[in-house]
C-alpha cells in the first residue's frame, strides 16, 4: 500500500515481507505489476492459513529459493486437497510469469469453477419415460369421443406397422450387403484429419539464459553515477584520507555547481550500506550552488570506530528530493540502511537500468519529471 505522511515527505511503499512479490520492490521492465501481484499476496495469505507461517520473502527467494512446496508435504495432503496445495505453490511463484495470471486462473487452479455446491439432482426413473397405458375403450354412449380416439389409435398403429416394416427391411439389407458396404466405406472414407497433414514436431525450447553475475555492494555503489547528468558537478573531499580508529573523526566537505538536495551513501569497512545523510537527527539536506557544506554536522559526529579497512562514500546532489522506498531502505536506526540481500536481488534484475541505490525523483505531480543529479565519490581508510 502507498501512504503519504505529509506534504513534504516522499511517497513511501510499505511492503510486508513474505506477502509482497518481487515486482513491488522495484519497477523493472520485465517484472511489471498486475493481477499476478494480487495472486501472490492472496496465495501468501492462504499459505499462512494452511501451515501457520508466511512464505520466505520474495527478494531472498530470487537469489536462493528456500520455499518448500506445500504439495510435497504428506501431513498437509492428509488435511487438504492436492489441488489446493498445488494452487498455493503456483500462486507463490517468484517471477510474475510463473504464477496464475489472473484471479480467474487461480480459481481454475483451485478447482472452484464448475464445482457443484448444491445437492445432486436425481436421475428420473425409467418409469418416468414410459408412455401411460392406453385408456380402456370408451363406452358406447360416448360415441363422438370414442370415434376420435379410435381414429387416433388406428393412425398410431399404422405408423408403428410401417416403421417396423422399414426397420425390418433395413436390417435385412444390412445383413445381406454388410461386406460390400464395409468395403465401400473402407475405400471411400477419407482419412482422419490428423493423418492428412501431421503438424511438425515442436522445436525444443531454447535453453534459459545464464543467471546474471551478482553485483557486489561496492559495484552497486560504483555504478551510482552511471545516470548522472552531464555538467552537474559534485565535489566531495575528506578532511583526512586516513584516520586512526578510536582517535579521529570522519569529516568531509561537499560542493555543487547547482542547487539541490544532498544524499550521502556509506559502504562501511564492516560491509554495511547506509544512507548517512539525511538521517533521523538531521533532515535538512539542501545545498546552494557554489556554497560548500561540511558533514557530519555537530548533532551527529562520527568517530572512526573500525573495523580497519576502507569506507567508501558516494554523494548525490539531486535537483529534486528523492524516494528510496523501492530500494528496500530500512529506517530502523539513526542512519537508514540498505539490506545487502535486497540490494543484490534488485541488482540481479535491473539489467542496464539505473542503480537501485539512486532512488527516484519526487515529482510535484503525477506526471513524470526529469531526473537531474550529479555524483561525487571519495574514500577514507580506517587504521
Amino acid at each position: 500500500r502507498r501512504v503519504i505522511t505529509d506534504k513534504t515527505q516522499a511517497i513511501t511503499v510499505i511492503l510486508k515481507p513474505g506477502y509482497a512479490p518481487i515486482e513491488q520492490y522495484a519497477e523493472m521492465p520485465d517484472m511489471s505489476q498486475g493481477a499476478w501481484t494480487d495472486v501472490y499476496a492472496l496465495a501468501a495469505v492462504m499459505h499462512v492459513a494452511v501451515c501457520g507461517r508466511a512464505p520466505p520473502p520474495s527478494v531472498a527467494r530470487l537469489l536462493a529459493d528456500s520455499y518448500v512446496p506445500l504439495a510435497g508435504n504428506e501431513l498437509l495432503r492428509q488435511r487438504y486437497s492436492l489441488a489446493l496445495l498445488a494452487a498455493i505453490d503456483a500462486g507463490l511463484g517468484v517471477r510474475p510469469e510463473a504464477r496464475p495470471q489472473s484471479m480467474a486462473a487461480l480459481r481454475d487452479a483451485l478447482g472452484l469453477d464448475g464445482a457443484q455446491t448444491g445437492a445432486p439432482t436425481r436421475a428420473p426413473s425409467p418409469a418416468a419415460h414410459r408412455s401411460p397405458p392406453p385408456a380402456p375403450p370408451a363406452s358406447a354412449p360416448a360415441s363422438s369421443n370414442g370415434s376420435g380416439k379410435g381414429k387416433l389409435i388406428a393412425g398410431v398403429a399404422s405408423i408403428a406397422v410401417v416403421a417396423a416394416a422399414a426397420a425390418g427391411g433395413w436390417w435385412f439389407m444390412q445383413g445381406k450387403d454388410a461386406s460390400p458396404a464395409a468395403t465401400d466405406a473402407t475405400v471411400t472414407a477419407p482419412p482422419p484429419a490428423d493423418k492428412v497433414a501431421e503438424a511438425p514436431a515442436p522445436a525444443p525450447p531454447a535453453p534459459p539464459p545464464p543467471p546474471p553475475i551478482p553485483r557486489t555492494a561496492l559495484e552497486s555503489l560504483a555504478t551510482i553515477g552511471s545516470g548522472a547528468t552531464p555538467g552537474f558537478d559534485v565535489v566531495a573531499t575528506p578532511r583526512k584520507a586516513e584516520v586512526i580508529i578510536k582517535k579521529d573523526r570522519l569529516a568531509f566537505d561537499v560542493k555543487s555547481n547547482r542547487d539541490g538536495y544532498v544524499y550521502v551513501y556509506l559502504l562501511s569497512s564492516g560491509g554495511e550500506m547506509f544512507m548517512l545523510f539525511p538521517n533521523l537527527l538531521d533532515k535538512y539536506n539542501k545545498i546552494s550552488a557554489g556554497s560548500p557544506i561540511s558533514l557530519p554536522r555537530a548533532s551527529w559526529p562520527m568517530d572512526a570506530g573500525g573495523p580497519a579497512g576502507v569506507d567508501h562514500f558516494a554523494v548525490v546532489v539531486s535537483e529534486r528530493e528523492r524516494d528510496f522506498s523501492a530500494a528496500g531502505i530500512q529506517n530502523d536506526g539513526v542512519f537508514p540502511q540498505f539490506p545487502l540481500q535486497v540490494l543484490s536481488a534488485l541488482e540481479a534484475t535491473r539489467g542496464t537500468g539505473p542503480s537501485p541505490l539512486v532512488g527516484k525523483p519526487v515529482c510535484p505531480s503525477a506526471a513524470p519529471c526529469n531526473d537531474v543529479y550529479g555524483v561525487g565519490k571519495f574514500e577514507i581508510t580506517e587504521k
